[in-house]
């Protein structure tokens, strides 16, 4: 459903500040938090041990793959204007709040041995501020005037019909 003011229609507003956070800030929170985790503490490199490296590993393989993904869906909205950037946005937004921490405990605690319920317990707080961050994207995504006007929900059909013409 397309509305026809077309004032509130292109990348500004919420969504550039979206666009924003997914190119730039979300990347960088993500640098810092773990580099603060990892290194604001030496005892930390202490108590893993023989399996430090891996645990590096575990740790920044998902915050880089999380990075690609933002860098993706930024540019993504930047470029492509259908409904299925919206779409894809919001799985990866879900995806970065739920899916990225849980892979990221998964690797610590099989690398590190670790039983899963001791990771849980300071990692739950991740998953809260995550699922509160997605819903409140989602339902922008989902209800916003300029969202529904620069990604168009009928363009998706109309290519097709295109391409088939």
């Amino acid at each position: 459903m397309s509305y026809t003011g077309d004032d509130l229609a292109g990348v500004g507003g919420w969504l550039a500040f979206f666009v924003i956070s997914m190119a730039f800030l979300s990347p960088l929170a993500m640098v810092v938090a773990n580099a603060a985790d990892l290194y604001g503490d030496p005892a930390v490199a202490l108590a893993y041990g023989s399996v430090w490296g891996s645990v590096q590993l575990a740790i920044w393989t998902p915050v880089a793959v999380g990075i690609a993904i933002c860098w993706f869906i930024s540019y993504r909205l930047m470029r492509v204007e259908r409904w299925s950037t919206v779409r894809l946005t919001i799985a990866a937004i879900w995806l970065l709040a739920l899916g990225l921490n849980a892979v990221q405990l998964l690797l610590l605690s099989a690398v590190a041995q670790i039983p899963l319920g001791e990771l849980m317990g300071p990692g739950s707080a991740e998953f809260g501020r995550g699922t509160v961050s997605a819903i409140i994207w989602t339902s922008y995504f989902l209800l916003s005037k300029r969202v529904a006007n620069t990604y168009r929900r009928n363009a998706d059909s109309e290519e097709l019909a295109e391409r088939f013409a």
